[in-house]
């Protein structure tokens, strides 16, 4: 949990400094796809079972999977804009 939270945590800070030299969609992409490269490393260490799925698990999985990647992407979306937004509260 600390380290999701430390990640979390960065995002904005990897957003800001970034700018918009990379499309959000894109970087939103390159998060989920380095999380799902580390996760299909790690996880078959742990239980060797946790990627057979019936076909039902399976629509599901990559709809939860859609659903996590285009909040990602509206996520830094905002951030980027962050400063913007700020400027109208004061």
């Amino acid at each position: 949990m600390v380290m999701a939270a430390v990640c979390l945590g960065t995002i904005g800070i990897f957003v800001k400094l970034i700018g918009s030299e990379i499309p959000f969609m894109t970087l939103g992409f390159f998060r989920v796809f380095f999380g799902f490269i580390f996760l299909l490393i790690t996880v078959p260490m742990i239980d060797k079972n946790a990627f057979r799925i019936s076909r039902r698990e399976a629509r599901d999985y990559f709809l939860i999977g859609l659903i996590i990647a285009i909040s990602l992407t509206a996520y830094n979306t905002a951030l980027s804009f962050w400063r913007r937004y700020r400027t109208l509260f004061l």
